[in-house]
């Protein structure tokens, strides 16, 4: 742990981080989750950060946090942080490891542009995106996950067609953890002790083993497939409840192609988390190449 008197003007970084009420974490998320669905869709946002680039991990981590400013975007500067007994990257380290993270992000994400709608693609994004954030940077003291799910809810959509040209931005996965105690499983895992995860956590530590994404990647699967098929069944009441007969002969046009977009892309979603697949190993967030345009600018 750093020594706060070794570094008084900023021993404020490294203290506890207050338990905020719910409700506060809540609109923090959804601030987030507003911006990057602008990133999505290629608009303008406030601040310095430019679609998924350098500054998107303190860009989010400073809405997810507001309600303490002194520590919202700030990188953690501590070296205990440890995940699943694996001590995490050095305090010391975080700029230039976080600017290459970023870098490789904009990179991805540029590529599945081009590329509407390849699913398993953006879900390798997603979860390697995932995975580096929380398990290989931590780069805050607080809110790693919550910055990890408003990024890979982004990834997912960004060849999503009702999301880009009709703003009906399904979110993939939850951004905020129900019924999970995270504070205390942090605690647990950081004291390399083994609590009973739930799937998601669990998951995490499977790809920190066998580096090897499949198992995050069929989680997302699963989460994605079931949100899309909560959407459709809340559509599909909600016409049923206004209209005799059959909720797709109320649709027009582009609803209907809306509709039909979603449908194939939750059978997909469905068919590949029931199915076997090879081996999907962790990227290289960190190539010398990416640091080199970093000191070049």
């Amino acid at each position: 742990m750093v020594n706060n008197e070794e570094i008084p003007a900023f021993g404020f970084l490294v203290e506890k981080v207050p338990t905020p009420l719910p409700k506060t974490v809540a609109i923090g998320a959804d601030r987030a989750r507003a911006v990057m669905i602008h990133l999505v869709k290629n608009e303008k946002v406030k601040g310095k950060v430019k679609d998924f680039g350098p500054g998107i991990l303190s860009h989010l981590h400073r809405l997810i946090l507001f309600y303490i400013p002194k520590w919202a975007g700030q990188l953690r500067l501590d070296d205990d942080t440890k995940i699943a007994g694996k001590k995490v990257i050095r305090a010391d380290e975080l700029p230039d490891k976080v600017y290459c993270f970023e870098r490789w992000l904009e990179r991805e994400t540029k590529e599945l542009r081009s590329h509407p709608e390849d699913l398993d693609r953006s879900l390798r994004v997603a979860a390697a995106a995932h995975f580096g954030i929380t398990s290989e940077l931590h780069p805050f003291n607080d809110g790693n996950g919550r910055v990890a799910r408003i990024l890979l809810n982004g990834i997912l959509l960004i060849t999503n067609k009702e999301c880009l040209a009709h703003n009906i931005c399904v979110l993939p996965v939850p951004v905020l953890r129900e019924e999970v105690n995270e504070r205390e499983i942090r605690k647990l895992l950081e004291a390399g002790k083994e609590p009973k995860l739930d799937s998601y956590v669990q998951t995490l530590e499977d790809v920190g083993k066998s580096w090897d994404l499949t198992p995050l990647k069929l989680h997302l699967a699963s989460k994605w497939e079931k949100s899309l098929g909560s959407f459709l069944m809340a559509l599909h009441m909600r016409y049923a409840r206004f209209h005799k007969k059959n909720w797709h002969d109320n649709l027009n046009l582009i609803e209907w192609q809306i509709v039909e977009d979603m449908e194939r892309r939750r059978k997909w979603l469905e068919d590949f988390a029931a199915t076997s697949h090879s081996k999907d190993p962790v990227p290289d967030y960190f190539s010398a190449s990416l640091l080199n345009k970093h000191y070049q600018i």
